[in-house]
């Protein structure tokens, strides 16, 4: 769910069409867009009868909406193994303007070596005021000693193109290293700071997980002044990982937790 400047809602979900799409039938399965009013009832000058239905693929389902300076919508979507971003104009019809006629797959990042880097999806896509899009996921790589993962963000320009300007040719990026670094969500502060909510996997023996966030500043590098040296971590021991994160101006608070136990961090 999102607000508008106006105060209007935008409300984006799954709908499965019958019973059959919770048993792997995902051709009865669509994403859809409803706006609604301050007062909460439907727009009708959005979509149809205020609803959108959205071309996407199978599995696909909602991870995040927000409105863009321009008065569209932009929705964030993945399966297991790709995210996907669409664009509306706002009167919920499909910019066909962005990306490949409206919709934009980012399967994996192309490195200097020339090899492809897996991207899977995180939650949160932020909308920056200039209209240009930030996307966050955890990319994956074979290795000897067995898939590397990483924190990867995506900087977009509005129409979908990648901005090269950013970070190491449209990437900010975290990780590798000892362990795993799996990104879970993605908000931004007032300091125009990229949080990236972080689950860490220790190489320990009973190979702990402990949640936190990771933060990049504007312009794509890691933000040393952030926690610690950039990271900040719940160090709770066990098994902890990361499920969201939210911004409250200058500070970010992390959700997380056990099989048992919810925490919640504060991050600055």
């Amino acid at each position: 769910m999102a607000t508008e400047a106006d105060g209007d809602i935008l409300v984006a979900g799954t709908r499965y069409e019958h019973y059959s799409a919770f048993r792997g039938d995902s051709s009865k399965q669509r994403i859809m867009v409803a706006r609604l009013t301050p007062a909460g009832s439907l727009d009708p000058s959005f979509g149809e009868d205020g609803i959108a239905p959205l071309p996407t693929g199978s599995e696909i389902v909602v991870l995040d909406v927000a409105p863009t300076p321009s008065g569209g919508v932009v929705v964030e979507g993945g399966n297991e193994f790709q995210p996907t971003l669409l664009e509306l104009n706002g009167d919920g019809s499909i910019d066909r303007r962005f990306g490949n006629r409206g919709r934009l797959k980012i399967t994996s990042r192309l490195k200097g070596d020339g090899k492809r880097e897996g991207v899977d999806p995180a939650l949160g896509v932020v909308v920056l005021p200039s209209g240009k899009l930030l996307l966050a996921g955890s990319g994956n790589r074979p290795h000897p000693g067995g898939l590397q993962v990483r924190v990867v963000v995506v900087r977009l320009l509005a129409d979908g193109r990648i901005d090269a300007s950013y970070g190491q040719d449209g990437w900010a990026l975290a990780g590798w290293g000892n362990g795993w670094t799996l990104a879970k969500g993605l908000t931004r502060l007032a300091d125009g700071d990229v949080v990236v909510a972080t689950s860490f996997l220790a190489p320990a023996k009973n190979a702990e997980f402990e949640f936190g966030a990771l933060a990049f500043g504007p312009a794509g590098k890691i933000d040393r002044n952030f926690g610690q040296n950039g990271r900040c971590r719940a160090r709770l021991g066990g098994r902890n990982e990361a499920v969201g994160v939210a911004a409250l101006g200058d500070e970010a608070v992390v959700g997380g937790g056990g099989q048992a136990t919810a925490w919640l961090l504060s991050c600055a």
